[in-house]
């Protein structure tokens, strides 16, 4: 048995009845107690912190007992994790709803972040902070805007504002439209894109930019 393991064992198997299966990961000087990719509660040195969700924290503050973790020592301070007494601890399916909503508000919370984060053009494959405030400028906003307007006309209109881009930038544009990156695109496929981008260009009335071989 790994040593974190055995040192929040038996925290792990008092939650059993009521999470299941959990897990031990390291967080700075505690152990943090997962349950698949929630941590919902901190341990360490026999002191149980649980998350505590908005709907019952009104319940739990009318426990003197329960403190917030405040450990000075490691300049550790949480307005989210409260620290169990022992009798609690001993008689936790009494208190199973605090432990469930902790871990459907945290699990709540991080889905709400993962959906806003897909809003992002930055999220799309190839993307990043700086590519999304360059595509801005074309008043590329989203990732349905970006799909919308496709590659080559997007790769034009940088160039057009002056904006000096490459074939990479194509493949990129190209890549993130089809939720592809870039080492995955076969060369036939960069061959084709490059193609549709000269006769792009000339119809424009630019200069072909790309050898084809």
């Amino acid at each position: 048995m790994k040593y974190i393991d055995k040192q929040t064992q038996h925290i792990r198997e008092l939650l059993y009845p009521i999470t299941g299966t959990t897990r031990a990961k390291t967080y700075f000087s505690y152990y943090g107690i997962m349950k698949d990719d929630v941590m919902f509660a901190l341990y360490k040195n026999g002191n149980f912190y649980l998350y505590i969700s908005k709907d019952c924290l009104t319940e739990v503050t009318q426990y003197p007992a329960i403190t917030l973790l405040n450990d000075v020592q490691y300049g550790i301070y949480s307005k989210s994790f409260y620290r169990l007494p022992e009798y609690i601890i001993k008689n936790l399916s009494n208190y199973t709803h605090w432990i469930t909503q902790s871990i459907a508000e945290i699990t709540a919370s991080k889905k709400l972040q993962q959906s806003k984060k897909k809003q992002f053009i930055r999220a799309l494959p190839n993307m990043n902070i700086q590519l999304e405030r360059m595509l801005k400028k074309l008043d590329i906003h989203s990732p349905d805007e970006l799909i919308e307007q496709g590659e080559i006309p997007i790769f034009i209109k940088l160039l057009k504002l002056g904006i000096d881009v490459d074939q990479t930038m194509l493949f990129r544009l190209y890549g993130a439209i089809k939720h592809q990156y870039i080492y995955t695109l076969s060369e036939q496929e960069k061959q084709n894109l490059l193609q549709e981008a000269n006769s792009a260009l000339y119809e424009a009335g630019l200069r072909k930019r790309f050898k084809i071989k």
